[in-house]
């Protein structure tokens, strides 16, 4: 768009200085404010700069857990995923699914989902279980189907008979293995994808050395090399770090040189004591883990699986469930800890939290929208009009333009201008 063009748009749509005219085809401009002018400029150097921060894709991975709440899946008996009853059958299990599913793809704006598995759950509710795959793949979800139980063939053999040819399922043959040194894991996982030579090794996703927390190990073993890899991570057992960047170190230090197949199938932070995840604190090392750790995925553009999604007396749980069956309902416990999963995921620019200015709301969530400050300075908000950040932290060198700009100006309305000419 050329400037003329955008001095115009601005003139008309938020009728600044009606009775003057205002040009940028001299070397001077009349009746144009300081104010309005500072936004002109900001607005243009935003349509021109590109911002990987802002313009991220969301993975293909945004995921959830959707796990046990009487055990965390470590349980002998069959796995219910919170929600689930021993008595339901195919059918109405499939109609608790698309009850929750649903709200995880609306509320959560998740693609995926991660299930557990154990020799009961395969061996007597596998009808019922089948029930809730089935609908998260009529969904279009990706489903993550992992065992609990070690490296089972009597669990594998039936599961990936099932859903060998669905290339929306992967399979995660053993959670968080333990008390194996790393050629004895490698070598198990080679005996596993070995047995199922029908199935592509893309499809196999293999948890970390050291309890999952290290994929190095199975990266480098060059039998699996074409297999993705899981990591867990969570700050509430030892490991303690006082800044984001501390953390991202962690994180690249566990991951080294395979960022490109890893995915996160395990983190999680407190979602129920009202914490605000879009303030950084250095120095406290819960909200420099889990906004290191979602920043450090948005750059590798990798995802994985928040645990957990619903348990309502866990703290770390990201909805809160009301109802039963197929009438359940979600509602997500922490709002700012919601946009930094987006954030992330690749979804939006900020993770900001949710600070509503006025009624008026931008209709793209990847907009960016400005609000003129009588000082001058200009704040940036994204297309919820949550706040994101002061212009004076705002570098103009690395900025973006998503689908639009919005601009705001005390006592007008918001504008949209286009992303294209």
């Amino acid at each position: 768009m050329a400037v003329v063009d955008l001095a115009s748009r601005i003139e008309r749509e938020l009728m600044i200085l009606p009775k003057e005219k205002i040009s940028f085809e001299g070397r001077h401009m009349t009746a144009l404010t300081t104010q309005v002018f500072r936004a002109v400029l900001v607005l243009l150097l935003l349509a021109i700069c590109g911002n990987p921060l802002l313009s991220a894709t969301k993975t293909s991975f945004a995921g959830v857990n959707w796990s046990d709440p009487t055990n965390d899946n470590w349980g002998d008996g069959v796995l219910l995923p919170d929600g689930l009853s021993l008595s339901d059958n195919n059918a109405s299990a499939a109609a608790v699914a698309d009850k929750v599913l649903g709200q995880f793809q609306s509320l959560l704006q998740a693609n995926t989902i991660r299930l557990p598995l154990n020799q009961a759950t395969v061996s007597n509710y596998w009808g019922a279980y089948t029930g809730v795959i089935d609908k998260a793949l009529e969904k279009g979800m990706n489903v993550i189907l992992c065992s609990w139980a070690g490296v089972d063939a009597a669990i594998w053999n039936k599961v990936i008979a099932t859903y060998a040819s669905n290339a929306k399922v992967y399979f995660e043959p053993i959670n968080e293995p333990e008390y194996l040194t790393d050629a004895e894991q490698c070598n198990l996982y080679y005996a596993f994808i070995s047995a199922y030579p029908n199935v592509p090794q893309s499809r196999f996703i293999l948890d970390g050395t050291e309890g999952g927390y290290n994929v190095v190990p199975i990266g480098k073993d060059s039998r699996l090399s074409g297999c993705l890899l899981s990591i867990h991570s969570y700050y509430i057992y030892g490991e303690v770090h006082n800044t984001e960047a501390e953390w991202m170190a962690y994180f690249q230090s566990k991951v080294g040189a395979y960022s490109n197949r890893v995915l996160i199938t395990e983190y999680g932070a407190p979602m129920t004591a009202g914490d605000d995840y879009s303030v950084s604190k250095p120095g406290n090392n819960q909200y420099c883990y889990f906004r290191g750790l979602t920043e450090q995925f948005r750059q590798w553009g990798r995802g994985g699986c928040y645990w957990t999604a619903i348990k309502n007396d866990e703290w770390f749980s990201l909805v809160q469930k009301s109802g039963s069956g197929a009438n359940i309902t979600l509602k997500i416990n922490n709002q700012s800890g919601m946009e930094r999963i987006w954030y992330g995921w690749g979804i939006g620019g900020t993770g900001a939290a949710d600070r509503k200015i006025n009624s008026e709301q931008p209709a793209h969530p990847a907009d960016v929208g400005l609000l003129a400050k009588n000082s001058g300075e200009f704040t940036l908000f994204d297309s919820q009009g949550r706040f994101v950040r002061d212009s004076k932290e705002f570098d103009p060198t690395a900025c973006g333009l998503l689908n639009g700009i919005f601009i705001r100006r005390s006592g007008s309305k918001a504008i949209r201008l286009p992303s294209s000419p």
